[in-house]
């Protein structure tokens, strides 16, 4: 509040002393120009590039991908016809803010390590697939992102077919094989 009544007292100040000069349309072409570009970076940062790492003032706590991989966990419990009574087990150390998207499903572990389970969904990151493998074997199927054909997904920061949760932090997507659907699978 304090920031809004300064600037609309700044404003006003300025279009009185504006009144004063004899030309102030001088004054009117660079103020059209700031406005146009700053209203440029806006459009371009809240509405293109919100989760892109190479603008600085960007923040976001999930990316484009995690909501790509959330729909293929909703298609397999739609497929399994358990709905929100569908099993997730999540191994991965990084979750947050997986929590608030599985806020309806019932049945979700957060373990923080890879541990036994026969939940029919199984999330990790990139760093625990070989434990993955080999403690779960051949009884789940990698849901590789880059065979989805999404255009939420971006090849340049997706190592291994994961989905990106936020910089820094790539997830695994695993599925009971009785599950699966074989062609979207690794």
């Amino acid at each position: 509040m304090p920031l809004a009544l300064s600037g609309g007292y700044a404003l006003d100040v300025f279009y009185r002393k504006l009144q004063e000069f004899e030309q102030p349309r001088f004054f009117l072409a660079p103020a059209v120009l700031i406005v146009a570009f700053c209203g440029y970076q806006m459009y371009q940062l809240n509405f293109l590039h919100y989760d892109d790492d190479k603008y600085v003032y960007v923040y976001t706590h999930t990316r484009r991908e995690t909501l790509v991989m959330l729909e293929q966990i909703d298609a397999t419990a739609t497929k399994m016809k358990t709905g929100y009574d569908t099993g997730l087990a999540i191994v991965s150390p990084e979750y947050w803010p997986l929590p608030w998207y599985f806020r309806d499903y019932k049945r979700v572990g957060y373990y923080g390590k890879v541990v036994p389970t026969s939940e029919p969904v199984i999330i990790g990151q990139t760093g625990q697939e070989e434990e993955i493998k080999a403690t779960f074997g051949e009884q789940y199927q990698q849901i590789d992102s880059s065979t989805l054909n999404d255009p939420r997904i971006f090849p340049d920061r997706n190592p291994e077919g994961s989905f990106s949760l936020r910089p820094g932090v790539d997830l695994l997507l695993y599925v009971r094989r009785d599950m699966a659907k074989p062609s979207t699978t690794k």
